[in-house]
């Protein structure tokens, strides 16, 4: 007879096609019932209100994304109702900037560089086309630096992009010299620059940032002074660190005058990002933190500028009661473009597990949140006094586009999202009936658990989903990947422990030092309250994360050996000593260990180790399965390979999944979708 070991090392070697053919199918429904819908643009002409609304469409064999257009029309009654046909964007296209007139921007990459065209009325008037040696790759989209903006007599266009390449050296001449770059998601981006456009005299300027600065983006002109620009400036210490999901980075807004040359700090804040201009220019919107926190991800505060003094609009709680009051502002990297209206602010934050809108008077400092406080709210636009709002939550797909009355809070109409539909060839039918979900907020103690699961009274397999960051979260909105899991008969059990985000300072605070045991102490903690509480089967419990989420993952099969049936961890951090000194972000084990010196010394080295999943790797006992993007910079892929070889030796089922083209995310619509039926497959094997 086969031992338990030997059958597990055989499965483990079976493709998730073989074990169920109905997998991939399930995921593409899952994934096609979602709206894609991520930003909209108000467009006004004389008193009509047209809305543009975008969404990201994956293509799974081509392996990208293809953005498409909806447009709406707000009608006199404040309903959103479909006006002309979708609209697949070019690929070519990297970003629309409209001007106040209606003028607008279109930013397209060519063979030969970058093009900027100006249209008037759908008509083409002028082209410019970027010298490549002046100008590298268009960042005008990106969610941490991007932007573009129109001065106030629309004759100067600002945008940002990467300072150009150096030219090409001859060996022996420097060609092979290192050019220190921003990390994950950033390869080839090393010096992001704003750019001015000075379409009558079709000239070309680059604004260079302060002595301190390193780089510079999110450029706004003032709306009625013309040559008034306000940038964000970031800083660095001995290198450059990675950007990309690090909003800790020290950084400054400057306030511009073009014609002299003369740049002028904002205020003395810490962090400083996302500058908005009222409608007269008198008042400048921002995000800010008047400290550097060492987390990645923190509250921060909404802050006006005025005539040189600066008000706090919102301010940032050390220990709120998040389930009666405003914990702050989170997981905002940026406000909208046109955030104002009067004298309110929209804002998108996170409270609690709920990303929310709020309505923030910037006068008596009130604050009114938008819509149900379980489900998940977005504003993606701003006019004529109404915000539009998407809505979604973990049970509903596509869900639908909201009208808000700013002033009162009050919805005025609602219209139903359209889904994606198909999102791969082979798999060429669509089934628009979603699957019967039904989502759980659970309380444990001082945090949150979301369970979701089919509709019925039968005891079902728990998979645990535990988050990255590990300061973030897993929201109350849609998510394909754990609609597809919950589809296929597990119950979910996504857990937002201490050190989320969306809960207040405090709570945060607490595990900066105690990562891999308060967090996994939490995660027990929310097991036993699930199981206790709801109709889910104790000995069928598994375990998915990724990145932080991931060493959690490791972390829980060697604490709870006989707890955990199965753990698929992605993208994991599995030994922190080895990641500090070859990640992006060295920055991130000093503060979550909170230990120091680079390299780190002996005595570091064994505290980093004893903190690490690696440590106990001698107790698993449950088959594991790893997925790693070959590409990733933020947790090297040596992290998870070494955990996968230490298994092997030690005789334990693994299974390693590789994608030799993917980053840390392993978000290309090709390797989402292999990765997550691989998943499935797996935990179908595990706890069916």
């Amino acid at each position: 007879m086969r031992s338990r070991g030997a059958f597990l090392l055989k499965l483990m070697t079976t493709t998730a096609a073989a074990l169920s053919p109905d997998l991939a199918p399930a995921y593409a429904r899952a994934l096609g019932q979602a709206s894609g819908i991520d930003g909209a643009v108000a467009i006004t002409s004389g008193s009509d209100v047209h809305v543009a609304v975008t969404r990201s469409l994956p293509d799974v064999e081509a392996n990208k994304k293809r953005r498409q257009t909806l447009r709406y029309r707000l009608d006199k009654d404040s309903s959103l109702r479909r006006a002309g046909e979708l609209a697949d964007d070019p690929e070519s296209v990297v970003g629309r900037c409209r001007a106040a007139s209606g003028k607008l921007a279109v930013f397209s990459k060519t063979d030969d560089g970058s093009v900027v065209e100006i249209y008037e009325e759908d008509v083409l008037v002028q082209r410019i086309q970027l010298d490549k040696k002046k100008v590298g790759k268009l960042l005008i989209g990106d969610a941490m630096v991007g932007g573009m903006s129109w001065s106030a007599d629309e004759a100067l266009l600002a945008f940002v992009a990467d300072a150009p390449l150096p030219d090409q050296k001859e060996a022996f001449d420097g060609q092979f010299r290192f050019r220190e770059e921003l990390g994950e998601k950033y390869v080839g981006v090393a010096a992001p620059r704003v750019y001015v456009i000075d379409l009558l005299e079709d000239t070309l300027e680059v604004v260079e940032p302060p002595p301190d600065g390193v780089y510079e983006g999110q450029p706004a002109f003032s709306p009625v002074q013309p040559r008034q620009l306000a940038t964000v400036v970031w800083t660095s210490q001995y290198r450059k660190l990675g950007l990309i999901y690090c909003f800790n980075r020290p950084s400054a807004i400057y306030l511009r005058d073009l014609d002299e040359d003369v740049a002028e700090r904002l205020c003395g804040d810490a962090v400083q990002r996302s500058p908005r201009w009222n409608g007269d220019g008198s008042r400048l919107a921002f995000l800010a933190s008047a400290e550097q926190f060492e987390t990645h991800d923190g509250a921060v505060e909404l802050k006006v500028w005025s005539a040189g003094t600066v008000d706090v609009v919102v301010e940032a709680p050390l220990n709120p009661d998040y389930r009666q009051e405003c914990p702050g502002l989170w997981a905002c990297p940026k406000l909208l473009e046109d955030c104002w209206s009067g004298d309110t602010l929209v804002v998108n934050s996170l409270w609690g597990s709920a990303p929310s809108v709020l309505l923030v008077d910037t006068k008596d400092k009130s604050i009114t949140r938008v819509g149900d406080a379980d489900n998940a709210h977005a504003a993606l636009c701003v006019a004529d006094g109404i915000a539009v709002v998407h809505t979604t939550a973990p049970e509903v797909a596509a869900g639908a586009l909201l009208t808000v009355d700013v002033k009162t809070g009050d919805i005025l109409a609602s219209t139903a999202a359209p889904p994606l539909g198909v999102v791969s060839k082979t798999l060429a039918t669509f089934d628009a009936a979603p699957a019967p979900l039904k989502c759980d907020v659970i309380r444990v103690d001082a945090f949150e658990a979301l369970l979701l699961r089919e509709e019925g009274a039968e005891k079902r397999p728990l998979v645990v989903s535990v988050h990255g960051g590990p300061h973030s979260c897993t929201p109350t909105s849609y998510s394909a990947a754990l609609a597809f899991l919950a589809s296929r008969g597990f119950a979910v059990l996504s857990v937002n422990y201490r050190g989320s985000t969306g809960f207040g300072k405090a709570l945060l605070y607490s595990l900066p030092g105690n990562i891999g045991s308060q967090d996994v102490d939490d995660c027990l903690k929310a097991i036993e309250v699930c199981c206790a509480t709801h109709n889910v089967d104790r000995d069928k419990i598994a375990v998915v994360g990724g990145s932080h989420g991931g060493f959690l993952g490791a972390h829980l099969i060697a604490r709870s050996p006989k707890l955990f049936k199965a753990a698929a961890l992605r993208n994991p951090v599995t030994n922190l000593g080895a990641m500090v000194g070859s990640s992006d972000i060295p920055d991130w084990v000093a503060c979550e260990c909170a230990s120091s010196g680079t390299p780190p010394g002996p005595e570091v080295l064994k505290k980093l180790f004893a903190m690490s999943p690696i440590s106990g790797i001698d107790a698993v006992e449950a088959p594991v399965l790893l997925a790693l993007g070959l590409k990733d910079r933020r947790v090297p892929p040596s992290q998870g390979l070494e955990y996968y070889h230490a298994l092997q030796a030690r005789g334990k089922a693994a299974r390693l999944l590789t994608y030799p083209e993917d980053d840390h995310a392993l978000d290309t619509p090709r390797t989402s979708a292999d990765h997550w039926v691989e998943i499935a497959a797996f935990l179908e094997e595990q706890l069916g």
